[in-house]
């Protein structure tokens, strides 16, 4: 985790004063709700367990140019126990972690974004608490701009790497971009 503290310290430091001349800093909210698929590092009775998640989003500090944006911010979660299968049902468990995003636009409406974080997730039913790592990427797609936000409809796929499972995560979501210096000339 220290290390992933450090890259992204290091990101923020090398790779933000290129984007001094940007459109503008930003600050967002993504909201997605999420099909959460987990593949057993263990023997288990079936390949793989299903259940639900949900995630929410805050990039603290973030910057976009007419071609690319990149942020930095928090992400928290939850994921439900799996749908029962057998004498096995995986716990749920609720997430907290950091994240750093990167995004390339590809038309003025359509663009890729791409996210790698490291988080800390608590079991629901029991005390512990283990690591994991994801790298995230999904189309995103502008459906509402004004001067001082955008409004984006997301297609997150996730992979989260843990001691014991490697999960697949595909969501539907909601990106809101807010800018608080307004772009100039696009002021209400």
């Amino acid at each position: 985790m220290r290390r992933t503290a450090y890259a992204l310290i290091i990101l923020l430091f090398t790779i933000f004063p290129a984007f001094s001349a940007s459109q503008g800093q930003f600050y967002s909210v993504s909201l997605t709700p999420s099909l959460y698929l987990s593949i057993p590092h263990f023997e288990d009775e079936i390949p793989v367990r299903t259940s639900a998640g949900f995630a929410a989003s805050f990039d603290l500090l973030g910057y976009q140019t007419q071609k690319a944006s990149a942020s930095v911010g928090v992400q928290l979660g939850t994921v439900t126990p799996s749908i029962p299968f057998g004498s096995y049902r995986a716990r749920g468990f609720t997430t907290i972690g950091l994240q750093a995003k990167g995004g390339w636009n590809i038309t003025p409406t359509f663009s890729i974004t791409s996210q790698i974080g490291t988080e800390i997730n608590i079991y629901k039913s029991i005390e512990e608490v283990f690591a994991s790592f994801s790298f995230q990427i999904g189309p995103q797609f502008l459906f509402m701009e004004k001067g001082d936000y955008q409004l984006f409809f997301t297609l997150p796929l996730s992979l989260h790497l843990r001691k014991e499972i490697t999960a697949i995560q595909a969501g539907v979501g909601f990106r809101y971009q807010y800018f608080p210096n307004p772009k100039q000339g696009e002021q209400q």
